[in-house]
């Protein structure tokens, strides 16, 4: 038992040591020294009980090891009651600066304390001091500060409860009163009361979970640390502690072996080997502990901003936003606003009622949009005085305002909620800064795509009207092709860029024929062969004429070889199905059905239902059957 015990407290002087050194690199906050002090004083309680409490360890190192411990209690709880009394703002304390009494009452009965110690108790886990009334005082003092630390606890719970939720402050009152009872329970063998002092073992879980508070809720500012830092602190840590441990038992082997150099020898082959394994662990085990949080909020935005490359709409963009704000941030309530009809109006939004979402609007010169535009930089809540534009915080329930900024424009507004627990900190404000230069590059890239293909379907329906002019029989054809291809293509899951592809496609899938004689395309009976082979060269055609405009490859194929068929028996190069491009092989089929079912000079439309039975008896001759059941089953006549 006593092994296991020494082994739990060198691992705890580690920990308070790394940990206090940290906290002085790496804290912003006051608070920080009063954690720091707490932290390096338990270190060197821990480390003072080590050796005490080793085996064999001789009288005259135990009373200096005793006097390491008592000096290193002698800052523990001065510097616990210094710490909460910050942690809640304790202003009476703090005002009057009484928590520097603690320090000096206690660092007072270090002398005597220390001095006075020149016999011990032998137990069989170790030394302990003989009873003195010096010990006595000193045991009432620290009662009291632990009293008077669980106290300010209680009476600040409801700050607290603000910044880590109820359940941590349930576990942080808990763990408080375990401290009171466990190191009472640790004074019990200095009156003589043979139980084992394992009080301040169980201390160790408390202030691992203070310090999960500290990193998590930000109790404390705390900077990221760098990677290199948290290797040396772990590997550090890890290779002090095997050596140790390695020393330790080696110690006690040497003894069960009359001195013999082999367990020293076997020891060292053991440590080599171990500790060459667990450099590959190390490095696993610092991202999981120090750098978990930081990595998935860089994935996040690496995801976010990888995904801008293929989103071509803003409404799909705006989702995508969402999305990401909601997977990172720990809130319930986040809204977007975009310029509609010369005002910033809420599109998407998540946590706010529908009336919120319809009523609320920024004009151009409304004093957010204003203060956004000029400081191009996050607004706060709480850095706001006026009381005015409190009022819209409170309106639309953010606390936050981040501005989309591309050049001096303001494309895009995003509001933010409270934290479900504590406040947003630096490195919140960081990766949202980073997240709005994402968003506005893809907010600019969305508008450009959009007025591009604006652009392009004005020169469409251009060309559209110019064939319906020549064309009576192509009104409305084209138009009705792109519906029932866009009705296929959603039943095969297309994406969003295809889909766009494929409407233009099937709108200029006749393009072509503006190259063939009015006389022709307006015949009411049939061709002749003639004939026929003039209108077969409308593809062609039609292909070349969107080359040379620069459409997309898959508008261009889909134009071109909209009439070749699965057997390869179609026209203009009698392709097969397996070399026909997907949109050429969907338009086919709507291009054939709408043909069908609508009236042509020389016949009569036929009805949807002998539509559907030629397609069915077209199917791996002139049709792809995949696309023909596609088709039937969007339509809902499939029997699949």
């Amino acid at each position: 038992m006593e092994y296991i015990y020494n082994l739990l407290q060198l691992f705890a002087f580690f920990f308070y040591l790394c940990l206090g050194l940290f906290m002085l690199q790496r804290g912003k906050d006051k608070s920080k020294y009063s954690f720091v002090i707490l932290c390096l004083g338990l270190s060197l309680f821990s480390f003072g009980h080590f050796n005490l409490f080793t085996p064999g360890m001789p009288e005259s190192m135990a009373l200096f090891w005793m006097r390491i411990s008592i000096i290193g209690l002698a800052f523990v709880l001065p510097g616990y009651l210094h710490f909460v009394a910050l942690l809640i703002g304790y202003t009476s304390l703090l005002k009057h600066k009484l928590y520097y009494w603690a320090y000096i009452v206690s660092a007072g009965f270090i002398l005597p304390l220390t001095l006075s110690h020149k016999s011990f108790q032998v137990y069989n886990w170790g030394y302990y001091p003989i009873f003195n009334p010096m010990v006595s005082i000193y045991h009432l003092f620290l009662l009291f500060l632990l009293a008077e630390t669980v106290y300010l606890l209680y009476s600040g719970s409801k700050k607290i409860r603000e910044k880590i939720g109820d359940k941590m402050l349930r576990y942080l009152m808990l763990g408080g009163i375990c401290t009171v009872i466990l190191v009472v329970f640790n004074m019990l063998p200095v009156y003589k009361i043979k139980v084992y002092p394992a009080g301040n073992i169980i201390v160790f879980p408390y202030v691992l979970f203070l310090s999960y508070l500290i990193l998590k809720y930000q109790l404390i500012p705390i900077t990221i640390i760098k990677k290199r830092e948290a290797y040396s602190i772990t590997a550090g840590f890890l290779m002090f502690l095997l050596v140790y441990g390695v020393l330790y038992i080696d110690y006690f082997l040497k003894i069960s072996w009359h001195n013999s150099l082999w367990p020293t020898i076997i020891l060292g082959l053991i440590m080599v080997m171990v500790f060459k394994s667990l450099h590959s662990r190390i490095n696993k085990i610092i991202d999981y502990i120090f750098f978990r949080k930081a990595y998935m909020h860089t994935l996040a935005l690496q995801d976010f901003t990888r995904s801008l490359s293929s989103t071509l709409t803003r409404e799909v963009l705006l989702h995508s936003m969402l999305g990401t704000l909601e997977r990172i941030l720990d809130t319930n309530i986040i809204f977007i606003m975009t310029i509609e009809d010369k005002h910033y109006k809420i599109i998407q939004s998540v946590g706010l009622d529908e009336k919120t979402v319809h009523s609320m609007s920024f004009s151009y010169s409304h004093p957010i949009v204003t203060i956004l535009k000029e400081e191009k930089a996050i607004l706060l809540l709480n850095e706001v005085s006026d009381e005015n534009l409190r009022r819209y915080f409170e309106k639309t329930q953010a606390v936050i305002f981040l501005p989309i900024i591309y050049q001096d424009s303001l494309p895009g507004i995003i509001g933010i909620g409270r934290k479900r627990c504590g406040d947003y900190n630096d490195n919140d404000l960081l990766w949202l800064s980073n997240f709005s230069l994402s968003a506005s590059l893809g907010m600019v890239n969305t508008g450009l795509y959009e007025e591009r293909t604006r652009h392009l379907y004005e020169g469409i329906k251009i060309l559209v009207q110019t064939l319906e002019a020549k064309d009576t029989y192509t009104h409305g054809h084209c138009e009705r092709v792109a519906d029932i291809s866009h009705l296929i293509g959603c039943q095969l899951n297309l994406s969003e860029t295809q889909l766009e592809d494929l409407k233009m496609a099937s709108i200029l899938h006749d393009i072509g024929k503006i190259g063939v004689s009015k006389q022709v395309l307006n015949k009411p009976g049939f061709l002749t062969q003639k004939e026929f082979m003039e209108i077969k060269e409308h593809p062609s055609i039609g292909g070349k004429i969107v080359e040379s405009i620069c459409f997309p490859a898959d508008v261009h194929n889909g134009i071109k070889l909209h009439h070749e068929r699965f057997d390869g028996k179609g026209y203009p190069e009698g392709r097969e199905n397996k070399d026909c491009p997907l949109i050429a092989r969907i338009i086919q089929v709507a291009d054939a059905y709408e043909a069908m079912t609508s009236n042509r000079p020389y016949r009569q439309a036929m009805t949807q239902e002998a539509a559907m039975e030629e397609l069915n008896r077209g199917k791996a001759k002139q049709f792809d059957p995949y696309i023909v059941e596609a088709f039937l089953k969007a339509t809902g006549e499939s029997d699949l």
